[in-house]
Parts: C-alpha cells; structure tokens; sequence
C-alpha cells in the first residue's frame, strides 16, 4: 500500500511538471498547431498519471553514482507510519469519489433516458442516418428527445445516446447531430470518464482539475474543427449562428461525464471555425513521446553481492558420485 502512494506521489510531481509545461507551450508553440494535436496531446499526461505503478528499472553498477544515490536516499527516508496514514487517507477519499461521482452520472443517465422520447420526425431521422454514413459511424446510436436538458449532449459509453432539445430547427440540428456523432465516432465519453477517474485519483492535487478543463475545451474545439474541414464561409456561418443560439442555453450545472453541444467559450470556438489551422505538428508529438517515455525509467544501484543472475528453479548438476545435487548460479561482488 505503501509503495504503491509512493508511486502515486512520484507520478503527482512528474504530471503536475509536465501540465505546467503543457499549459504555457499552449499559449505558444502550440497556437500554431491544429486542434487534433492540442487535444491528444494530453494523452501523455494522461497515460503517466493512469500507469503510475509501471517502471522500468535500470541498474546502474558505478561506485560514484551508487554514492550519490545511497546518500540521496538516506536523507529522503520518509516515516512509513505517516506515509501509510495518508494512503488510507488517500484510498479512503478515492473510493469515496469514485463512488459518488459513477452513481450520480448512472442515477442521471437513467432519469433523462426514462424521460427521454423517441424521434419520429422522419426528416431529423434521415438526416441523422445520413451523417452516420457520411462519417462512417459504426457504432450503435440511440437518437432521442429530451425536455429536461439545455443543450443537446452525448451520454453513455458502450451504448451512447444522443439526446435532442426542441430548441432548434431542421438546419441547427444538422450541425449538432454531425457535432455529437463525431463526439462518438471518436471516443471522446471514453476520455472523459478517465479523466473523472483521474480527477478522483488524484484528488488532491489542483492541476488535474484544470487539466481536466482544458482537455474538454481542446475536444470541443477540436470536434469543431471536424465539422468545419473543408467547410465553406457559408457552412461557417451556419455553424457559427447554430453556436451563437446555443449559447442561450448554456447550462453550468451540467454533467462531467456527458458531451454537450454547448460547453466551452463561444469566443474561442467562433474564431477556431474561422480561422482553422492545418499544421498538424507530428514531429513535435513523437518528440514529447518520446521524452515523456524518461518518466517511466527507475534507476536502481547495484552494490556488492548483488546477483547478476537469478538461480533457475530446479536447474540441478548431476554428481557422477550421486552425491547430492547442487544449485550453480553466478554471484558478483566488488572488492
């Protein structure tokens, strides 16, 4: 348990120092760069903070490193008891949110299904099976009508829903149906409910929260960007007056865990349908790959009397003299 929050704690240092970078390269190298790329991005942050318990260790067998080390340890030798106080304290509170948080959403989910109608306006319907084709959705999707929502949204993740408002006509629902269906084609419900995992993991720490923001704000102005690729000024208009209507109807106490139409800054997503940007920075994202790949290696001494190899079960030398056998194994020590 121990070694496991220790874990934790390491992975917290190392992701709260990568989202700090992350943030101020987002306001500068990055503005250049499409939305596709500011979105996936944070899947390095993401992929540290989910596998914090996995290292790679590399053993390192030079005295004067060992020194260092040994002498690095030694004065950072934390007490187990309070160590183990806070983890309890930590796996107390994770489990608490963890929860609460799943309970909630499935206790709402179920709510707005139940009073949820189907679409028989054989119009929306065909237009809804249109853009599944056109966008190559293979998933199956449950389109339906609610009255208890502000804004259209997607929810549930293995059997997604996407629920309509009667706040729009023919045309505005065109967008928000081929905004919402690209939301599912690429798994944007599975993103965010890691990120709640996340946020209820590490509780404690602040930037995870705002990371968390940032990240739904990168999907929205990403999904935008889907919509309007190739997309004409009269298209961009469209969509702009659909945004600007929605706006309306912006509803704060929403769901984390469910997509919506409406969700981020109206400023930020009407100038990103006008002025989408098409460098998609790949070389930029290998090499943060790549150096983020740093954080998982574990550098361990070697002192003396260490075994280089590991004596192999059952791997016996016979005796001419049927003396009994002996296990062989090759041992190093350093003078």
């Amino acid at each position: 348990m121990i070694q496991i929050f220790k874990s934790l704690l390491n992975a917290t240092i190392v992701s709260s120092a990568i989202i700090c970078i992350f943030l101020l390269l987002k306001i500068s190298i990055f503005r250049i760069f499409n939305k596709r790329f500011n979105y996936y991005i944070w899947l390095v942050v993401i992929f540290k903070m989910l596998f914090f318990t996995f290292s790679y260790p590399i053993f390192i067998n030079n005295k004067a490193i060992i020194n260092k080390l040994n002498t690095y340890s030694n004065t950072q030798k934390p007490d187990n008891t309070l160590l183990f106080l806070l983890s309890i304290l930590w796996l107390f509170v994770t489990l608490y949110l963890l929860v609460n948080i799943f309970v909630k959403y499935n206790k709402e989910k179920n709510l707005l299904i139940d009073l949820s109608e189907e679409v028989d306006i054989i119009e929306i319907n065909s237009i809804f099976e249109d853009l599944k084709t056109e966008l190559n959705v293979k998933q199956n999707v449950i389109l339906r009508f609610s009255y208890d929502i502000a804004s259209p949204c997607v929810l549930g993740l293995f059997k997604p829903y996407i629920l309509l408002t009667d706040s729009y006509n023919v045309n505005e629902l065109y967008w928000i149906l081929k905004h919402e269906l690209i939301h599912v084609k690429n798994k944007d419900n599975l993103i965010k409910f890691i990120m709640a995992f996340l946020r209820c993991l590490y509780w404690f720490n602040p930037l995870v929260y705002l990371m968390s923001r940032k990240i739904s704000e990168d999907c929205e102005l990403h999904c935008d960007e889907i919509v309007m690729q190739n997309g004409s000024k009269k298209e961009q208009r469209l969509y702009g007056l659909t945004l600007i209507n929605s706006a309306r109807f912006n509803n704060e106490s929403r769901n984390v865990l469910m997509t919506e139409f409406y969700e981020t800054n109206l400023e930020k997503r009407l100038d990103n349908i006008i002025h989408i940007k098409t460098r998609k920075g790949i070389l930029i994202a290998l090499i943060l790959c790549l150096l983020s790949l740093i954080t998982y290696l574990k550098f361990e001494s070697m002192g003396s009397d260490t075994l280089l190899y590991q004596l192999p079960r059952g791997s016996l030398v016979e005796n001419n003299d049927h003396s009994k056998s002996e296990f062989l194994g090759n041992v190093h020590t350093e003078d």
